[in-house]
């Protein structure tokens, strides 16, 4: 049965569009729609501002695409009674802050069209007619079988279940706890597309109330949507375009006339809403969950942005960064946008549409009154014109969303993040053209004030983000107008630091989907890292009562420390991260750490010299006087005689007496009462010295290995780089790709697939992975590796006892679908990114791979074999310099018995691949050589673990058949076998094997040199335990004399080689 996150049941534009993000974050999923083929007639047909913002973070050149594709709304016109009663140009009403101040009328097959297209670059397609039945749902999953048109069925096994199927929702029947109330309208309508001739002008919407409504929509090819509701509409045949023409003579101004329809149809529409967005694994999105009145174009873009809301986080609790409950907040989020959606656009939809006379006066008689006036207020036209957009949903009231105390701006958190403009190295740009969907974005603004931030400051503000948080995020600073010219963003008219209102500087914190997860002054940024930690709980309500609570406190203390400084502390990494290095650098936070120490150390004021009677104006005249200020030191009492001086932090300290000695107690006080420690990152300087202290080696300092076969095998020509494989042109546009690369996601999307080549099903990868499930590599002070790209094997590969066995060095996740025994790794950085972090990065991901390897080399063995020949590789490619860096990794020995294996980086050669096709093809084909010769390793070593794991496996059938023969019943034999598994059975016999004594395993063992071995008499009556594991002990040996202790002792001593 076929394994993967996600099922996506519905392939119309919200089930796309939650599968382009999900492709984006390297979920594995599937999507299916039951139909056979697409419609060729276009139901939804807006789109709206804030989805082309959304659809934006997939990158400019795409929406360039789906924006040429639509028609831009140029205006609307209102008529009442057959009178046009009012026009709003939509140059006239302007709505600020976006890129996209228009709605676009589009087909949805256009719509379709783009989404699929945008797949397509992510290797993903709709499964048409592929109907989803027996969904079936429990603690660990849900069971789904896929049923086809011809019969044919498919079981797959999915963690999660994602209904965009529709009104009439498959996976929304099959949820027990999910209701869909609301009912019918009355009225029912009638549609057609259609070429229209009128004497008003065309390129407009207009909106016809009178006797009915009439409503005509423009459509790109000069066709126009015509929808109508008229009362006593004969619905006893098909609509015809004369029902059209005949209803326009007496509703729109001067009448009109139709010709060439392409599709003419009548429908009824619904309101109803879900109660619940979700129930246990199965989620609802799009018209699954609400379906309302076509008023205002919303439905599709409601649906499209539930999708969206639900990706990210989908991808976040996948990949292990946030548990499942923060599922939650898809319907906490969701659900009040679709019931307030549901209410106004019933409400506007009534008043329209209703026969009742009341209503019928007030829209021919007062509304040619209102409508004027409303449309000659600018402010009120843009506050309609934000709503219908959906610029201005917003979650304020979620959870996961939180505003700093003491921030007053106009923007708080859960808004959705405004745009403008920025002057950057590459032109003019948009803030939300720096979204992407992958991240989480952090905003740094140096305040339009006289008091505002330095790049100094806001640095180390993006130092103390980066230091405290394991959420994936980009860093962004941004400066007023006139502050500094030269840096990479600044803020044309200072309009961002106006909406956001940062007089002073401050920070915004924006989620992948847009959405301000947390806002404030730049002072209070760490409030912006502990979000990010503690919202890995749903407990939300007394966290921000926490943070409320000691918001206060904690700028006070920084405050205290230091009055003028606009960047708090710095935050807190475990005190155990300083007592093990070897060396520290003189950096910010080395110097806090010190300064708490010191502050540790200090025994508090005695009483008896605080209570001074020195008069405070006479040290003042004093000081006056030329002598120095002694104010402070009142009251503080005198050094203690005979009191140890700590050493505290010694940087001449050698490894071995750091390593030894007792620890500080300075050391191991708690940092604060408020906050938790924090471990070191790539981004910190002296993660480089931690890594060197626990024998993971920088290439400067590393053994080198024999390289002999490995530069070899680089340099083998491949064919599908070959001048009539990959031409020219196909270079220009990777250089392209590469020049237009914003940041690290970029480079992911666009620039790395052609460095990777073709997928390939023999190459398994997974990206953003965390490592969370091996075992530390150092102290546990440090984080988890987390590539950006890693090849393995397929779990299935190796025996499930090796796999089992090994686990904790060669399974880096605890997702199953995720390949194993790692050896290969790919980490990128965008034009702006550190090289020196992705290098890190690679030599740290290099020595998880050297111990799986190492591990798979002697699983089975005796002693382990260090052979000074390299079986991991990793490489780190820089879109701002064009540059491709192979290195090699390899182990050796430990210096000292017990000690840790060391772990040696080499590096192989370095590539400037942008520069011309030739240093292209050779720095690729030298990438793609090396991942093929990590692969051959790989399945040489699971081949040798599967060989040996079934001589094991042969080996203890044998046992079992002599003991069998020797009168014990299968009962006995299991209960010291295990049912012939061979890495139980043998870990299980293993200590009763070493208690006895080499004499009796001597007695226990036959002369016979056949293997066939016989117990003697005394060995098979009544016998305890022991001697019966004794017993099967020599049966596995098959006379190989002294091996007959190493097939039992070798999975109890692994445990301490491969530590």
């Amino acid at each position: 049965m076929p394994n993967i996150d996600v099922l996506i049941v519905g392939g119309g534009p919200t089930g796309m569009a939650l599968a382009l993000e999900l492709a984006t974050q390297g979920v594995s999923f599937r999507i299916i729609d039951k139909a056979t083929e697409r419609s060729p007639y276009s139901r939804a047909l807006v789109l709206q501002p804030r989805t082309l913002e959304l659809f934006n973070r997939h990158g400019w050149n795409e929406i360039e695409d789906l924006v040429a594709s639509g028609k831009r709304a140029e205006g609307a016109s209102m008529c009442v009674a057959g009178k046009k009663v009012a026009d709003i140009d939509v140059d006239n009403v302007k709505i600020p802050g976006t890129k996209f101040p228009f709605a676009m009328t589009i087909t949805q097959n256009e719509t379709e069209r783009w989404l699929e297209n945008a797949l397509a670059k992510h290797e993903v397609k709709v499964e048409m007619d592929a109907e989803a039945k027996n969904i079936t749902q429990d603690a660990d999953g849900v069971t789904v079988t896929i049923v086809t048109k011809d019969g044919d069925e498919e079981e797959v096994r999915a963690k999660y279940v994602v209904g965009a199927d529709g009104a009439h929702s498959s996976v929304r029947h099959a949820a027990k706890n999910l209701t869909f109330d609301g009912d019918a309208y009355p009225q029912e309508f009638i549609c057609a597309d259609t070429f229209m001739k009128s004497e008003l002008p065309g390129g407009r919407a207009y909106m016809c109330l009178g006797n009915g409504a009439f409503i005509v929509l423009p459509l790109k090819d000069g066709r126009v949507r015509l929808v109508a509701s008229r009362p006593n509409q004969d619905t006893s045949r098909e609509p015809k375009l004369e029902d059209f023409e005949e209803f326009m003579q007496e509703i729109f101004p001067g009448g009109g006339s139709l010709h060439d329809p392409t599709w003419v149809t009548r429908f009824r529409l619904h309101h109803r809403g879900v109660n619940n967005y979700r129930d246990g694994r199965l989620f609802v999105a799009g018209d699954a969950a609400h379906i309302h009145s076509p008023a205002g174009g919303q439905g599709m873009n409601t649906g499209i942005q539930d999708s969206i809301n639900l990706g990210w986080k989908l991808a976040a609790v996948l990949r292990g960064e946030k548990p499942d409950s923060f599922l939650d907040t898809y319907h906490n989020e969701r659900h009040r946008v679709g019931q307030y959606l549901l209410t106004s656009t019933d409400r506007a939809f009534t008043y329209v549409t209703s026969t009742n006379p009341i209503y019928l006066f007030l829209r021919n008689n007062i509304l040619p009154w209102v409508i004027p006036l409303v449309a000659s207020s600018t402010s009120r036209l843009q506050k309609q014109f934000q709503f219908i957009s959906q610029l201005r949903v917003r979650y304020r009231h979620s959870d996961i969303v939180g505003t700093a105390e003491g921030f007053y701006g106009p923007i708080k958190g859960g808004d959705r993040a405004p745009d403008g403009k920025l002057k950057s190295s590459h032109g003019d740009i948009w803030m939300l053209d720096l979204l992407s969907p992958t991240n989480h974005h952090l905003m740094l603004f140096s305040g339009s004030g006289s008091d505002h931030a330095t790049e100094g400051d806001l640095n180390g503000s993006e130092a103390l983000f980066l230091a405290g948080t394991k959420t994936p995020a980009k860093v962004h600073l941004i400066f007023n107008e006139g502050q500094n010219e030269e840096a990479d963003f600044v803020d044309i008219d200072g309009a961002l630091h106006k909406a956001f209102g940062f007089t002073d500087a401050g920070y915004v914190l924006i989620r992948p989907d847009g959405y301000i997860a947390h806002i404030g002054p730049l002072t209070g940024v760490e409030d912006a890292t502990r979000w990010l930690i503690e919202s890995d709980s749903t407990q939300t309500n007394s966290r921000k009562r926490t943070i409320r609570e000691t918001s206060p406190q904690r700028r006070r203390s920084r405050r205290e420390a230091k009055p003028n400084s606009k960047l708090g502390n710095l935050g807190n990494t475990p005190p155990e991260f300083w007592d093990r290095l070897s060396k520290i650098a003189l950096t910010r936070r080395a110097l806090e750490e010190l300064d708490r120490r010191t502050k540790a150390q200090r025994p508090p004021p005695s009483p008896a010299l605080a209570r001074t009677t020195t008069n405070p104006r006479d040290l003042a005249r004093f000081t006056r006087h030329g002598g120095p200020d002694l104010r402070d030191l009142r009251g503080y009492p005198a050094p203690r005689r005979n009191h140890p001086t700590p050493n505290i932090m010694s940087s001449h300290q050698s490894p071995q007496s750091r390593g030894t000695q007792s620890i500080d107690p300075a050391s191991t006080l708690p940092t604060s009462a408020t906050t938790k420690t924090k471990k070191s990152r790539p981004q910190d300087r002296h993660f480089d010295q931690h890594m060197t202290d626990h024998q993971i080696y920088p290439t400067y300092s590393s053994q080198k290995p024999d390289l002999t076969h490995i530069r070899t095998a680089l340099v083998v020509p491949r064919p599908s780089l070959s001048s009539s494989k990959f031409s020219d042109g196909a270079f220009e546009a990777f250089e392209k790709d590469n020049a237009l690369a914003k940041d690290e996601d970029d480079t992911l999307v666009d620039v790395m697939p052609t460095i990777l080549g073709p997928k390939n099903p023999e190459h398994p990868l997974a990206r953003n992975t965390i490592f969370g499930n091996l075992e530390d590599l150092t102290d546990g002070t440090i984080v988890k590796a987390k590539p950006d790209i890693y090849y393995g094997a397929y779990p299935e590969q190796l025996a499930r006892s090796a796999r089992d066995k090994l686990a904790g060095h060669i399974v880096p996740s605890t997702m199953p679908d995720r390949p194993l025994a790692p050896n290969f790794f790919v980490e990128v950085k965008g034009p702006d990114g550190n090289a020196a972090v992705a290098t890190r990065q690679a030599r740290y991901d290099g020595a998880a791979g050297c111990r799986a390897m190492h591990s798979l080399q002697n699983y089975g063995k005796e002693e382990p074999i260090y052979d000074n020949n390299a079986y991991t590789f990793s490489s780190t490619y820089h879109a701002g310099t064009g540059t491709l860096q192979l290195y090699a990794h390899h182990p050796t020995a430990p210096v000292a018995p017990g000690g840790r294996p060391g772990y040696h980086m080499t590096q192989l050669d370095g590539y400037q691949i942008t520069g011309n096709i030739k240093s292209f093809r050779d720095g690729v084909t030298a990438y793609r050589n090396m991942r093929d010769l990590a692969k051959r390793n790989r399945d040489d070593f699971i081949d040798a673990a599967n060989t040996y794991t079934r001589q094991a496996n042969v080996s203890t059938n044998h046992a079992n058949r002599y003991i069998a023969t020797e009168g014990k019943g299968p009962s006995q034999s299991s209960s010291m076998l295990d049912n012939g598994n061979s890495t139980t059975s043998l870990a299980a016999s293993s200590y009763c094997t070493e208690q006895n004594s080499s004499k009796r395993s001597r007695q226990s063992r036959s002369p016979s040199s056949t293997g066939d071995s016989q117990l003697s008499k005394s060995q098979t009556g009544p016998s305890t335990g022991r001697r019966a594991t004794s017993n099967v002990t020599h049966a596995i040996s098959k006379g190989s004399g002294d091996r007959s202790s190493h097939w039992v002792t070798t999975y109890r001593r692994n445990a301490k080689l491969y530590k």
